[in-house]
């Protein structure tokens, strides 16, 4: 049975289609009293469900990882046999279900549904030795541990062993024991092997082996190639192994100070094309792209087409490997007290599509850089071994095995860019992000300016970024004194490493900014801005560089006789009740399930601040909920940059985009950020801020940034009715036709219809109407959402009864309107009630009984863009209930200013990929914003009115910054 699908997109047709032959398999053969064993990740065959809860689970959850084989489902293993004293049998062995062997070569070797029966492969080559030898493995793996042991195969108990030796830090010579042992006690033809290493060396053999190589502990020399044999660090002279009295060198024992951990690329990447599956996949980007001018995978943009053109000899075999590079540091002791940095180097196969390669079974750990310590500017020196591999596979390529076409081909493969944090991309570009010159986009270029009181270093001058005839460019006082004549700078072409690889001077992007750190960087800098944390955003110092540099005369501070200095209020400046306020809205937020995590946990209301929020809680704060926060607390001149801040971070996240919408959000952002240069000091504008400005300039090259960043995406009965009622309005035909339409569908096909005429059982079944007694539910799971009624998420703290429905609406402007308007109609609901229906014959139907709110005094827009519901005391609907399957969910956000009013905020299946192609020629029609539109030119009131500022007294400062 073909189980590709399994792997696919949970959002698919072609997922959902074969679900349901699983089902049906699975209840056919696997089911006990009309329920199965749910296979989800969450479940892990360990709880009965039906077959609602099973599709359900598998839809929203997915399957086990490696469950390929469905032996708690009824299908039999032919992986298994032994040899009983009558003769050879075809019988299977019972395989331990919690021992899932082929699912931990799968996982561990990056691969899934692999097809291992070597019997099964009809070649029209033979696969290469390496191929060869793996598959030779894979099938003496399935030997069983001793003859007819109905438990476990000699790889299965092997595991184990391995498993308990690790978790108990168990000693080797206490292992070699214990094997002896086992041999002893457990019959006749065991096999196991008979020591550690041996154990080892099947690992190994299986591919999960690597290299050690020694390094100096002052990250200068890597004792590989050339330097293998030498005992010492050429550079700082350190000795390459511990010494001790007996042995001052360290020669006899040759315990090195530091080892770099390096798993061989060349053995992985084969494995990707030795099932034909996988192999298949490994050139999606070349037969199942969608290919409508839409960037939705890195295959799509300019980089790639770049690559081509400058190499059309690689680029003529679409098996070749497009690869990226990703790299940070983590503490892997979770102790936050203990200061360790471990460097893992990790290779992405880009030639995967979206629903494969940005997912963790196909990330390929390449280099493990020991700690305790950061290899900052020296990571060059451990990367010496990869760059050699990748050289290797760019100049001579290796031999595999395509399973997929049945022959051996000679892989090569190359390096598309690197991925990193800020830090990192310093050290893995060889460009210093810190000083003066931060920015390696802007280089040389950079406008940057050291606060002497704040003791930072700002990054201004974004009017150059704008068009030569923009009003910005020669507004003086909202801005730094000066008329702007500059133009944006160029893209630097020149960085430290990667330069051994031929093809990297020529690549067109080779370092990635990570959206991801930005994204968390601006939202840090905006909450702690406006909440003023600690009084370390708007002090005297930030004043004193505003009045060094001679700008906004109003927010100086003023000093009287006995030392003290007023600081007037600024345009954006927040008094306690308001940053209460500020903090109330986040704590009353809840989002439904797996949209984020809980992000009251990290609100404090005494004093007002924000802390320990991960780097997706900031992505959901600055795109979702910063704005409904102080929609109504700023001043327009503050309020509009923010919120256009935001909807730039949320367009720039998509998974699919359009060139041409990229190029106005480069020119909006540029009007953005002298927006917020016009209101905001210039302690805000840190280099993240400032990298905000590449961002879209760097996705019209590179795509959509999820491939780039580091977290691991309805007319026969109207016309009767309108016969039958030709005296009536359109508005009461309309009613008519809604409220007899069951009837008449019923007596239709019973009566009307001629006996002869061939009509489906589905329709007769639908046409008899539902069951009188049908099911109610509290949760459901639909179109990758899951849903709870209002009674039962008041017990919970996420928010998951939120619906919204669009429909094609007839619009009547009164009773007495004879020309209604069919347009799109958005209905916000709150979900009640979940009911299914039995028509019978199987053929089942959900029901979302909800309040509606669709148009009139419940449904407004403010100025800002944001759509508000009322459901205070709302009425019933007449027609509450909408199908399941036309539902979408959005969550409400409580306005705390108008009472009973809530802002709706829309959200989207995280398996959604945007593959479905749009049509171009209608697109293309449509105008793009221009980027003069909503620019601001009033003038800007710096001093809020109405507030007293702050009082400072200097003398103290002053001894505290001696201090």
């Amino acid at each position: 049975m073909d189980k590709r699908w399994m792997s696919m997109s949970r959002s698919s047709d072609e997922y959902k289609a074969s679900l349901e032959d699983f089902l049906d398999f699975a209840f056919t053969n696997g089911s006990i009293g009309e329920m199965i064993l749910c296979p989800c990740i969450r479940c892990g065959n360990g709880v009965f469900v039906t077959r609602e809860q099973a599709k359900s689970h598998l839809i929203w959850k997915g399957f086990i990882k490696g469950y390929t084989q469905w032996l708690a489902h009824g299908e039999v293993s032919s992986n298994l046999h032994h040899t009983s004293s009558h003769g050879s049998s075809n019988e299977v062995l019972p395989l331990n279900p919690i021992d899932d062997m082929q699912g931990l070569l799968q996982d561990a070797l990056g691969v899934l549904n692999r097809d291992l029966d070597m019997g099964e492969r009809l070649e029209t080559e033979q696969p290469n030795i390496d191929a060869e030898k793996f598959y030779n493995l894979i099938n003496d793996s399935k030997q069983p541990l001793y003859p007819n042991c109905p438990q476990f195969s000699k790889l299965s108990f092997l595991v184990r062993l391995l498993h308990i030796k690790c978790l108990s830090k168990m000693p080797d010579s206490v292992f070699n024991t214990l094997l002896d042992l086992l041999r002893q006690a457990l019959p006749e033809g065991v096999n196991l092997p008979n020591s550690y290493y041996e154990a080892k060396k099947i690992m190994k053999e299986l591919g999960l082996g690597y290299k050690k190589y020694d390094a100096c502990p002052n990250d200068c020399t890597l004792y590989w190639g050339k330097d293998e044999s030498k005992i010492k660090c050429d550079t700082c002279k350190h000795l390459r192994w511990e010494g001790t009295k007996d042995d001052p060198t360290g020669e006899k024992r040759k315990v090195p100070h530091k080892v770099l951990w390096h798993f061989p690329l060349k053995p992985r990447l084969q494995r990707l094309f030795m099932s034909s599956k996988t192999a298949s996949f490994m050139k999606w980007h070349v037969d199942g792209r969608t290919k409508d001018g839409r960037m939705r995978h890195p295959a799509d943009t300019l980089v790639w087409q770049s690559f081509d053109y400058q190499n059309p000899e690689f680029a003529k075999d679409p098996r070749n490997v497009r690869l990226g590079l990703a790299s940070d540091g983590f503490n892997p002791f979770k102790n936050m007290n203990v200061n360790h940095s471990t460097w893992p180097v990790v290779l992405i196969p880009y030639n995967l599509p979206p629903w494969m390669c940005m997912k963790q079974p196909y990330f390929m750990l390449s280099l493990l850089i020991p700690g305790p310590y950061a290899p900052g500017n020296n990571i060059d020196v451990y990367l010496q071994p990869l760059i050699a591999e990748l050289k290797e596979l760019w100049d001579i390529g290796v031999t595999t095995y395509d399973a997929s076409s049945k022959e051996n081909f000679q892989m090569h493969a190359a390096l598309l860019w690197t991925i990193s944090d800020f830090p990192g991309y310093a050290n893995l570009s060889g460009w210093s992000t810190k000083g003066y010159l931060a920015c390696l986009v802007c280089h040389k270029h950079t406008v940057s300016h050291h606060l002497r009181h704040g003791s930072k270093q700002c990054y201004m001058g974004h009017r150059r970024f704008l068009e030569n005839e923009h009003p910005y460019r020669k507004d003086k006082r909202h801005f730094d004194g000066k008329e702007e004549h500059g133009v944006a700078p160029p893209r630097l072409t020149e960085t430290k490493h990667f330069f051994d690889l031929p093809y990297w001077k020529n690549n067109l992007l080779r370092h990635c900014l990570d959206v991801m750190h930005i994204e968390k960087n601006v939202c840090e800098t905006i909450v702690r801005t406006l909440l003023n944390v600690d009084g370390k955003y708007d002090n005297l110092g930030v004043r004193r560089d505003l009045e060094e540099m001679g700008i906004r005369a109003g927010l100086h501070p003023i000093t009287d006789e006995f030392g003290r200095a007023y600081l007037p209020p600024t345009c954006f400046y927040l008094d306690k009740k308001e940053k209460e306020l500020f903090c109330k809205i986040l704590k009353k937020v809840k989002v439904p399930d797996g949209y984020s995590a809980t992000i009251s946990k990290s609100v404090h209301l005494k004093p007002p601040k924000l802390t320990g929020l991960k780097s997706h809680d900031n992505h959901i704060l600055l795109q979702q909920l910063l704005p409904l926060c102080y929609r109504k607390l700023l001043p327009k001149s503050v309020l509009s940059p923010l919120i256009k801040l935001s909807k730039y971070f949320r367009d720039l996240c998509c998974k699919a985009l359009c060139p041409r919408e990229l190029l106005r959000m480069e020119k909006e952002i540029a009007v953005v950020l002298c927006q917020l240069e016009r209101v905001f000091p210039p302690s805000f504008f840190v280099i993240m801020v400032h990298l905000t400005g590449h961002l879209a300039t760097e996705a019209r090259i590179a795509g959509p940034v999820h491939y780039r960043w580091m977290y691991p995406i309805e007319s026969q009965h109207r016309k009767l009715v309108e016969e039958q009622h030709l005296r009536s309005s359109r508005h009461e035909k309309e009613r008519i036709h809604s409220e007899t339409f069951a009837n008449w569908f019923d007596n239709h096909v019973d009566d009307f219809l001629p006996e002869n005429e061939v009509i489906s059982k589905d329709l007769r079944l639908l046409a008899k109407g539902p069951n009188v007694v049908g099911l109610k539910y509290e949760r459901y799971i639909v179109n990758g959402f899951r849903f709870h009624t209002k009674n039962l998420e008041s017990k919970r703290k996420n928010q998951n009864s939120g619906v919204i429905v669009t429909a094609i609406t007839s619009s009547f402007a009164s009773t007495k309107d004879m020309n209604p308007v069919s347009s799109d109609l958005a209905y916000y609901g709150v979900l009640k009630d979940i009911l299914e229906l039995d028509y019978g014959g199987g053929q089942r139907v959900v029901l979302f009984d909800c309040d509606w709110v669709s148009k009139g005094k419940r449904l407004k827009q403010d100025d800002d863009g944001f759509t508000l519901v009322n459901f205070m005391n709302v009425k019933r609907h007449h027609e509450p209930f909408v199908l399941a399957s036309q539902v979408k969910q959005v969550f409400y956000v409580e306005d705390p200013l108008d009472k009973g009013w809530n802002v709706v905020i829309p959200t989207v299946p995280r398996d959604d990929l945007k593959m479905d192609p749009i049509d171009v020629e209608m697109y293309l029609q449509s105008q793009p914003s221009s980027s003069h539109q909503s620019v601001i030119f009033d003038d800007i009131n710096w001093v809020r009115q109405g507030v007293i500022g702050e009082i400072v007294d200097t003398t103290r400062v002053a001894s505290s910054s001696k201090g």
